[in-house]
């Protein structure tokens, strides 16, 4: 019985870890324009979207590839440089 609540206890810790991870995923992202969030959350699966890859984001907007990876470097960068990167790693 003891081992059960343990258990419950850990799954319990791990959804709402995950749950503030994705409130602070969601808060980072609202600094971003409309079309930078969707190239984000496409890249990298996000909010229920599937993952793809530069090429197909980059047919979907009716842009090149060059624009989508010059775009993902841009907010990689900022991430990297800024206190947004923070906002995601306090909830984990």
């Amino acid at each position: 019985m003891f081992h059960t609540n343990i258990k419950a206890f850990d799954e319990d810790e791990e959804t709402l870890s995950l749950d503030v991870l994705k409130s602070n995923i969601k808060e980072v992202l609202s600094n971003f324009n409309e079309k930078e969030v969707y190239i984000i959350e496409r890249l990298f699966g996000l909010n229920g979207t599937e993952s793809m890859c530069s090429e197909q984001i980059a047919m979907n907007l009716g842009v090149t590839k060059v624009n989508i990876t010059f775009t993902k470097t841009r907010i990689i960068r900022m991430l990297r440089h800024s206190s947004l990167s923070n906002k995601i790693l306090n909830g984990i």
